[in-house]
């Protein structure tokens, strides 16, 4: 990947991380923690995944990682697993697109809300980044 290619990436990336949504207060007026979920199998998804760790740095939130590979990124019960682990907090998904399809869809499922989603390309691989606000986080 070039240099141009990268640095478009990570501020793609940035805007989903540290948007005024994945920064907004709960409804109960706390600043949010957030969740980084990362496909730990795809160097595409950690490469991506680095620059929204920063983004979230430098917008002050603190992040929670969390990691998971392709095939448990294909099981409802691991998803779901992922999510209760997300409890309280935003969620922002960092995977191939197949992964971050089951993920929103089951995330869907449990009342969660899907605030943005993007597509990259790196280095030939397909990624997807998306921020989720669980049930519980909605004002």
């Amino acid at each position: 990947m070039d240099r141009r290619q990268f640095l478009q990436t990570t501020a793609a990336a940035a805007v989903v991380a540290a948007g005024p949504v994945a920064g907004a207060p709960l409804a109960h007026g706390a600043t949010p923690a957030v969740t980084l979920v990362v496909q730990t199998d795809l160097p595409a998804a950690a490469l991506l995944a680095r620059g929204v760790g920063e983004a979230l740095a430098r917008a002050g939130l603190a992040a929670r990682p969390a990691g998971a590979d392709g095939r448990a990124l294909a099981q409802v019960q691991r998803i779901a697993e992922l999510l209760d682990r997300a409890r309280g907090t935003r969620l922002v998904g960092v995977m191939d697109d197949a992964s971050a399809v089951v993920f929103q869809a089951v995330a869907a499922t449990r009342g969660a809300a899907c605030l943005a989603h993007r597509q990259h390309r790196i280095a030939g691989a397909s990624a997807a980044s998306f921020l989720i606000q669980p049930e519980e986080t909605r004002p």
